[in-house]
């Protein structure tokens, strides 16, 4: 799957654009272009005029987009702090700069980043940069008149000696200086990593005098502020405003006692124009806008005000302590939970079965018949309706008699001091059948007699009356 990424870098006089295209076949520069500034004075007309005419030249459809705004719109900082943490430093620099900036905390908008060079100091040595959050505001605001949304947002300068230190093979420690008309961004790079960003308003004369007492300045501050020696043998240019300047080159050289090189970036990257004819690039216009694609292309991190872009990460760099404290936590609380649950359904199937077991005893002592069980409640109903058409423990009436009268009346005449155990009682139209158990024959005569004298029942007969191995049998007919 192929990505488009344009890499637009914001001047003073225009804008300069490269489209690149990333795909299974490799990069590729689809197209490129610089387009001047009609009237420099207004500059935000100017910036809308030249980018839709970048808009009729370029298919910016579906492609990412890395903007890097001129450098009088941003300042750097390098600052030492007392912190480890990155949520920690983000928290008080807009408080450290305020005096700096001569801007209200609230109002500005700021990245930074650690060197990893010098971790192993007290402090933590940071580069900062920072915006005015109105200024920053015009940008996204002019991007989202187009639909386009930033994913990259930096400073011009400094992105393609980032660019350029990461992907190139060049020495680790060099200096880098983008020079244009009236303005220059100086970088240091210590061990591949920007560690510090000057902004140089340029003379209108002895531009070259201006350029190396500045660097020897800037050497001495690193050299102060780090406390490590800048062994430096190389100055690689670029910009529009060293065109042309072999002599300039020599006379650094010179002053300086380093090698100049001037950057055509392509030469370090596995990229090629598409276009047949190359003479329309411009290595000291175009390295700039193709460093910022390269960025966005590579995953290069490095000052971004478009905080959307490795915000997980920065996240997750800010708040690593307690988000494993919180998911240890949670994994903690989920055990438990889990634990808590087998527990719970295995003390309820233990319930199950012992209410089960509870279940099925009581429907063998109700229906005897039932030798084996394997689904109760079906079972029951079925026993249930098979009474039900016999008549038993039905309520329907016998004679004008409900059955439950019957049975209330025979209970009601049985005296309570004869020892009697009734085993059997069927009730049914032809009348009562009664069966049981008792201690004597004048037991029996005695029951007949009682309930005889009943007035539901007319007639009782002794049907028999046999000794047993646990008293004496008898069955009593009874008529209705």
């Amino acid at each position: 799957m192929s990505k488009t990424t344009l890499g637009l870098e914001i001047k003073d006089n225009g804008i300069t654009a490269v489209l690149l295209k990333t795909g299974l076949k490799g990069t590729v520069i689809e197209a490129h272009k610089f387009i001047a500034f009609e009237n420099t004075e207004d500059f935000e007309s100017s910036l809308k005029i030249v980018f839709d005419e970048l808009e009729t030249s370029f298919d910016l459809k579906g492609c990412s987009l890395a903007v890097a705004l001129p450098p009088d719109d941003i300042t750097y900082r390098n600052l030492s702090v007392p912190f480890k943490e990155e949520r920690k430093i983000r928290q008080m620099l807009p408080f450290e700069l305020e005096s700096k900036l001569l801007l209200q905390a609230e109002d500005i908008e700021i990245d930074f980043y650690a060197l990893k060079s010098f971790e192993n100091k007290e402090n933590t040595d940071i580069v900062t940069c920072a915006i005015s959050k109105e200024k920053l505001k015009f940008y996204f605001d002019f991007f989202d008149a187009y639909n386009i949304v930033p994913e990259i947002i930096t400073s011009k300068g400094y992105s393609t000696a980032l660019a350029f230190s990461r992907i190139s093979d060049f020495s680790e420690n060099h200096l880098f200086l983008d020079i244009d008309k009236e303005k220059a961004i100086l970088c240091f790079s210590f061990s591949k990593q920007i560690c510090i960003i000057r902004s140089l308003k340029m003379p209108s004369s002895d531009k070259i005098k201006f350029i190396c007492s500045s660097i020897r300045q800037a050497i001495d501050y690193f050299e102060e502020v780090f406390g490590v020696e800048f062994n430096v043998e190389n100055l690689v240019i670029t910009g529009s405003g060293i065109e042309n300047s072999i002599h300039s080159e020599k006379e650094i050289e010179e002053s300086l006692g380093i090698k100049v090189k001037k950057l055509d970036l392509i030469n370090h990257v596995n990229i090629r124009v598409k276009l047949d004819d190359t003479s329309s690039w411009n290595p000291c216009l175009m390295d700039g806008a193709l460093a910022l694609a390269l960025i966005e292309n590579e995953t290069i991190e490095g000052l971004n005000f478009q905080k959307k872009t490795f915000a997980f990460k920065k996240i997750w760099e800010e708040h690593k302590s307690d988000f494993i404290k919180t998911g240890i936590v949670g994994l903690f609380a989920i055990i438990l939970l889990f634990i808590n649950i087998i527990f719970d359904i295995n003390s309820l199937n233990s319930e199950f079965l012992k209410e089960q077991k509870q279940i099925n005893e009581i429907v063998k002592l109700t229906f005897p018949e039932i030798n084996k069980i394997v689904d109760s409640v079906q079972q029951v109903k079925i026993k249930l309706k098979e009474l039900k058409e016999k008549n038993l423990l039905n309520q329907e009436l016998v004679n004008n008699v409900f059955a439950i009268d019957i049975l209330n009346e025979i209970s009601q005449k049985i005296p309570k001091t004869i020892n009697v155990e009734i085993s059997r009682l069927v009730i049914g139209p032809e009348g009562v059948q009664l069966s049981g158990v008792t201690d004597t024959y004048n037991s029996i005569d005695e029951i007949k007699g009682k309930i005889e004298r009943s007035d539901i029942f007319k007639k009782v007969i002794i049907s028999s009356a046999t000794a047993g191995k646990n008293g004496i049998d008898f069955k009593l007919k009874i008529d209705i």
